[in-house]
């Protein structure tokens, strides 16, 4: 809820990579919070995950994945979808679009491979654009309905078959 925040103009909101539901926790999680929360300085006793010059190095390869031209059209086929879709008042940018191809990147490497396939794309669609889209007028920002559509578009575009050489 956002009770007692204003809302981000759309200009901003585009600036986010990914938005996703976060459902409560179960029980033994949120006591296991509130434990961790008990006493002093709660954060200090997590050790890093990776240094930054880790994160870096895999931020570099990442970047390094290949997209071939197959999938740079698929992702240029399901935002001109999104623009098309009556429903929709304008198509996500091409912040948007570049997002969608990186978060792929990032979806790919996180699966052990060095290039970008459909299904990579698929995965993280909805997560990348539920935000950045606004309904025509009259129906708000309702993110049930985004998500509706975004389905639609994944489940109806067509998918080009992974290529390695392109």
């Amino acid at each position: 809820s956002s009770l007692g925040t204003f809302p981000l103009p759309d200009s901003q909101l585009d600036r986010f990579l990914l938005s996703f539901d976060m459902r409560a926790p179960d029980i033994a999680t949120h006591v296991s919070i509130l434990d961790a929360h008990a006493g002093d300085l709660p954060y200090a006793t997590v050790p890093p995950v990776m240094s930054g010059e880790q994160l870096v190095a895999m931020q570099k390869a990442v970047r390094c994945l290949h997209v071939s031209r197959a999938v740079m059209e698929y992702v240029a086929r399901l935002c001109e979808a999104i623009g098309l879709h009556k429903t929709i008042s304008a198509p996500p940018s091409t912040r948007a679009s570049i997002a969608l191809m990186n978060a792929a990147r990032a979806q790919a490497y996180l699966n052990g491979r060095d290039s970008v396939y459909p299904d990579d794309v698929k995965r993280i669609f909805t997560c990348v654009l539920r935000h950045r889209l606004v309904p025509r007028q009259g129906t708000g920002r309702n993110i049930g309905l985004v998500e509706g559509i975004l389905d639609e578009i994944k489940n109806t575009t067509h998918v080009p078959m992974a290529r390695q050489d392109a």
